[in-house]
Order: structure tokens, then sequence, then C-alpha cells
């Protein structure tokens, strides 16, 4: 089963770079919690030496992909590991956590 999973993610990504897309990896940590209000994000704090700086897990990997689409790109496919959103409150059961993203305009 876990190597035909690899066969398959391999395969695609040969798909999309073949179809030039650019693949992408966003951060999962960012600055902002985001707009949903329905949603709750799990803040921390990165400790330096002379201050800490708050920062949020990502609810949702669309906005960063928007952001690059914002900015110019047109062909974007992630490919992520493990868990691609995290929300304190507010997911649906039926929500599939482990998304791969593709856009394309």
């Amino acid at each position: 089963m876990l190597r035909m999973r690899g066969e398959i993610v391999h395969a695609l990504r040969d798909l999309f770079a073949e179809l030039a897309f650019v693949e992408i990896e966003t951060p999962a940590l960012q600055v902002s919690p985001g707009n949903e209000i329905h949603l709750q994000a799990f803040g921390t704090d990165l400790a330096h030496a002379d201050r800490r700086d708050r920062r949020y897990l990502r609810t949702s990997p669309e906005f960063a992909c928007k952001k690059l689409i914002a900015a110019g790109e047109r062909r974007i496919v992630e490919f992520r590991a493990g868990l691609s959103e995290w929300r304190a409150l507010g997911a649906a059961p039926s929500r599939i956590h482990d998304a791969r993203m593709v856009s394309r305009q």
C-alpha cells in the first residue's frame, strides 16, 4: 500500500512538472491567524534572546496559495504530507485534513 501511494505521488509530480506547474510548500506558521471568524487558530510564541514573536498555525493552505496567485503565479501545486491545517475550533467532522492543492489559471 505504501509503495503504491509513493508511485501515485511520484506519477502525479511528474505529470504536473510536464504541465509546467510549480511545486510549492506554503508555510505552516503565519503572522496572522486569518480572517475566518468561525475558526480558532492555534498560537505559539517564537522565543528570541530579546523578544517573543506571536505566530499561528494556519487554518487552511488556500490563503497562502491565493497570495501566490495574486503575485502572478498561475500554475501551482502543493503536495504536503501530514496535516495541512490546524484548527482549535470550527473543523467539520467530514473535512479531509490531509489534502493536496492544485491551482491553475
